[in-house]
């Protein structure tokens, strides 16, 4: 199963609503249509997975305005997903700073902060984050139910950590999602809230699937009070770590 993040499909569609604001710094019509094919180029090559040439137009487009909107969010999620959390920064503050409110940067910054250990940042956007949501005011963050909190390098590719949006009670809290270097799933755990007779209860559980469909799920740990982030993160990768069973 090949993965595109939520998180990420939804971040390369707001970067779109940008060009409105643009026209001001434009010289003509024609210029703006230039930046916007460009753009819209870079995107494209994102989704390809050539990621270095999708960064040269991006900043080739800065080079001209550097209020791009969209450029600055966009090189600070590649230079992210190749783990360059140093570089993907000053894009970021640079966004943040015409765009403060917006969700993408928002969870670019939770993504960059994590990748840092600068985790009081993380908070701040996280509650910022979920403040926003909690409004109402903003359909692009009602309609997203998980965004990617963190990207960690594997030997085999990546390990993507979804943290969940949606308050339905049978939804994970996190998920843990190993993926190869063409970006297909290899492996899934997740911590999800169980019942159990004495109360809720908090799985790390696995499913195992034959012919697409799961054939059987298996709980790796129960824990009886709800695990912080850390010490979730902690018990996943060390799971993780392990050969699957």
């Amino acid at each position: 199963m090949r993965i595109r993040t939520l998180t990420w499909q939804a971040l390369g569609c707001a970067c779109l609503l940008f060009w409105a604001p643009l026209a001001i710094h434009a010289t003509s019509p024609e210029k703006v249509a230039d930046w916007k094919k460009r753009y819209q180029d870079g995107v494209q090559l994102e989704k390809e997975g050539r990621r270095d040439e999708a960064l040269a137009v991006f900043k080739g487009i800065l080079a001209e305005d550097p209020q791009a909107r969209g450029s600055l969010l966009m090189s600070s999620l590649i230079h992210a997903r190749n783990y360059e959390f140093e570089k993907a920064l000053p894009f970021l503050t640079s966004f943040r700073q015409l765009e403060p409110d917006h969700e993408g940067g928002l969870i670019a910054g939770i993504k960059i902060y994590q990748g840092l250990g600068r985790l009081a940042e993380v908070e701040a956007l996280r509650g910022q984050l979920l403040t926003q949501r909690a409004s109402g005011k903003n359909p692009r963050l009602q309609n997203l139910l998980s965004y990617e909190r963190e990207l960690l390098p594997r030997p085999d590719g990546t390990l993507s950590v979804q943290e969940n949006l949606d308050e339905k009670p049978d939804r994970f809290l996190w998920a843990y999602l190993v993926l190869d270097s063409k970006n297909v799933l290899q492996r899934r755990i997740e911590w999800t809230p169980v019942s159990v007779p004495s109360g809720t209860h908090y799985a790390l559980s696995e499913n195992f699937l034959e012919n697409g469909k799961t054939n059987q799920v298996k709980i790796h740990r129960l824990l009886p009070e709800k695990p912080d982030y850390s010490t979730a993160r902690r018990i996943a990768l060390r799971l993780l770590d392990q050969p699957a069973n």
